[in-house]
């Protein structure tokens, strides 16, 4: 939920999720005609918080990369290479029975079918495909759309292909010209092509077939880069959106999840932090870039700050579940006496953020003494206008409470 309330508060409007994995007992398609339902119910609950929160999904069908299992994953199922992935008759009746499969599939918490689901903005064929050296055949990309179509008539259907760096994009005409075909998008990751010059020209030429262009990643550069190419976009109505590479979220067990990118870069998260092991020196900047222009698209969304969940006090060292949109955390102590009351009020012994990677502990308590009892509970400290310091300070409730005896 962390992750949808993240974009949500963004003032995003769409958000695109990581392709279907596939390949073993682990990924959504452990192989053809066999799926991990818990996997599976996992997507049913994402559709439903995006649902509930207006954020539109867009669902990659397969990834060109290997990452989590892709086309030479599918080809290898029937002995085949990569490219057979596109041509080999056995290899498509696989695919498209996993894409009916999946559109047919009936969501365990709403009861909606995939393919009638309004959250769901449309299917992309892959993620990426054809890398950055060959565009897939127009005949199995005009073949998928129209089995999307026939299964979801009011949902869109992306082409995954990766238009490259080349001009004009190496999108198919065929696939450009064919009217089962919505959208197109390209990816962003090296900024000496220019990111707002690159997209003003891929989107100048999509519009020429008179179909829909937008920026289905971008990352791998200042928030200055961000900052021209998301001004460009904003203003520019050729133009229909733009993804940010990438999100992370608050996880179970406390603090976040992390991802390290390519050439030193590493994933964001909302709303911002300072540096720390695996929280990339630009965060703040580059959440605050996002967020200006996205504010630009309508009014921003709010929601109140959540209190944190305290999910374990081991020694001096305090872990939790941190709230979406909360930029740090009080922490309060109490003393237990013998007869097991309370001595005197909570008082305050620190203040930190939560960037540290799951499971992590948050806060080291720096003044225990030996045989005594503490209760520890925890505060979200936020700002109206979510960014620090700007606006009015918001306090959530209180975390519930936990005991620590020190031996």
């Amino acid at each position: 939920m962390d992750a949808i309330q993240s974009i949500y508060m963004l003032n995003g409007k769409v958000t695109r999720t990581y392709v279907l994995s596939v390949g073993d007992l682990n990924r959504h398609i452990i192989s053809p005609g066999h799926y991990n339902e818990k996997l599976f119910q996992a997507l049913d609950s994402a559709i439903n918080v995006a649902s509930r929160f207006g954020v539109k999904l867009i669902i990659p069908l397969v990834d060109q990369w290997d990452w989590w299992g892709g086309i030479s994953t599918w080809a290898a199922f029937r002995g085949r290479r990569e490219l057979d992935f596109f041509e080999d008759k056995y290899v498509k009746k696989d695919f498209w029975e996993m894409v009916t499969w999946v559109l047919n599939r009936r969501n365990t918490i709403t009861g909606i079918r995939y393919g009638d689901d309004p959250a769901i903005l449309g299917w992309e064929t892959g993620n990426e495909l054809g890398g950055w050296d060959y565009t897939p055949p127009a005949s199995w990309t005009i073949e998928l759309a129209s089995l999307i179509k026939s299964l979801a008539p009011n949902q869109l259907v992306l082409d995954g292909t990766l238009g490259g760096t080349c001009n004009p994009p190496k999108f198919a005409v065929e696939c450009l010209e064919h009217p089962l075909i919505d959208m197109f998008s390209n990816h962003y990751y090296d900024p000496t092509f220019g990111y707002s010059s690159r997209m003003v020209k891929d989107a100048n030429y999509v519009k020429k077939f008179k179909k829909a262009f937008f920026v289905g990643e971008y990352g791998f550069a200042s928030s200055d880069v961000y900052d021209k190419m998301l001004s460009t976009a904003v203003n520019n109505d050729k133009i229909s959106g733009t993804l940010c590479w990438s999100l992370r979220y608050h996880a179970r067990d406390g603090g976040f999840y992390v991802h390290d990118e390519d050439r030193g870069f590493k994933a964001f998260h909302f709303p911002g932090f300072s540096p720390a092991d695996g929280f990339p020196d630009n965060e703040e900047n580059v959440v605050k870039v996002v967020m200006k222009h996205a504010m630009m698209t309508g009014n921003p969304s709010k929601l109140p700050l959540e209190a944190p969940s305290l999910l374990e006090v081991n020694g001096n060292m305090l872990r939790w579940r941190g709230s979406t949109g909360a930029f740090r955390y009080r922490i309060f102590r109490n003393e237990i006496d013998r007869n097991g009351k309370q001595v005197g009020d909570f008082a305050l012994i620190g203040e930190v953020e939560d960037n540290v990677q799951p499971g992590q502990f948050t806060f080291k308590d720096p003044a225990q003494f030996r045989g005594r009892k503490y209760i520890y509970c925890v505060q979200a400290v936020g700002w109206t206008k979510l960014e620090r310091g700007k606006g009015e300070m918001i306090l959530s409730k209180y975390s519930n409470i936990l005991e620590c005896q020190v031996l």
